[in-house]
């Protein structure tokens, strides 16, 4: 989960170090409209990756915690599962 966070990261902070500076005045400006463009369009990326994870985080959480009780009540009923014939 937190591998695409990261990655998502990673690729916001390249595009927003971006420097438009070695391009000729003619380019410059649509230079730094097109990285501005792709560093929001990267921070949307990092927002729906963190939210997903979040989102994981808690099913996983629910899951474990429904286990847990699955479990415990697991133990109340083995006694109840033995064959009463004999």
């Amino acid at each position: 989960m937190g591998g695409a966070v990261r990655h998502a990261a990673r690729g916001r902070r390249h595009v927003d170090g971006a420097d438009s500076g070695g391009f000729s005045d003619r380019v410059r400006a649509a230079a730094t409209r097109f990285a501005q463009t792709w560093a929001e369009e990267a921070r949307c990326l990092e927002r729906q990756a963190e939210s997903q994870a979040d989102r994981l985080r808690a099913a996983i959480r629910t899951y474990l915690e429904s286990d847990q009780v699955t479990a415990q009540e697991l133990v109340v009923l083995v006694p109840h599962l033995e064959e009463g014939r004999r």
